[in-house]
């Protein structure tokens, strides 16, 4: 990479992700900027326009032609590789806060876009019209993070359950249940001075993470 064209890189980033291919990057910050970058060039070769708060998440469609962002505005955008947003999720069924993480499923047949978000929920959504699929409930405090399998089949969210509980749920997507749920006592993680319990959760949590695998 070029330094130079990099040091437009001035703000803080919250998300950084590269397309399927290594050729381009997405970088979003807290100054409302998205970014896509040349990483051959080392420059930036598009700017996106439209979130009215800080970028929290973005991501690249499997065959890296639509670009799904999302903000502290608690929206959700589509946008395509030129820059144009072309679609905003904004309506009743969007998400009552903000939206910390969003993913394209792998699933070219059955083509979604997963979100998570400080409302507590994961939402699902179809990406031929952006219209809610599937509403997740099962945290009972803000959602953090969310991937998807690569069959598009399961879902796995991050977030909070209580003041000292974190947790990790794999949803089944067309049941809408959750298949198993991994907990995390993170006040006991903080207590123990011989790594055993942060030991033992860890490896639970890795196991979690295998039905992606």
């Amino acid at each position: 990479m070029r330094e130079n064209g990099f040091r437009e890189m001035r703000n803080e980033k919250e998300d950084v992700v590269l397309s399927s291919d290594g050729q381009f990057a997405l970088s979003g910050s807290w100054d409302s900027e998205l970014r896509l970058w040349d990483l051959a060039a080392g420059t930036s070769a598009r700017r996106f326009v439209g979130h009215t708060k800080d970028f929290l998440s973005v991501a690249f469609s499997i065959d890296n032609r639509q670009i799904v962002s999302a903000s502290r505005d608690r929206t959700i955008k589509l946008w395509n590789t030129l820059g144009e947003c072309k679609y905003t999720i904004q309506d009743s069924d969007a998400h009552s806060d903000w939206v910390s993480c969003v993913r394209f499923s792998p699933n070219t047949l059955q083509p979604t876009i997963v979100s998570a978000s400080w409302d507590r929920t994961v939402k699902v959504w179809n990406l031929t019209n952006c219209k809610l699929r599937n509403t997740l409930a099962g945290h009972g405090g803000y959602v953090n993070t969310v991937a998807v399998s690569p069959d598009g089949s399961l879902c796995a969210s991050g977030g909070k359950d209580g003041v000292d509980i974190a947790s990790i749920k794999i949803w089944d997507l067309e049941s809408k249940s959750i298949v198993e749920d991994l907990k995390v006592d993170l006040k006991a993680e903080a207590d123990a001075t011989d790594g055993g319990v942060g030991t033992a959760n860890q490896k639970k949590n890795l196991k979690g993470f295998e039905v992606f695998r």
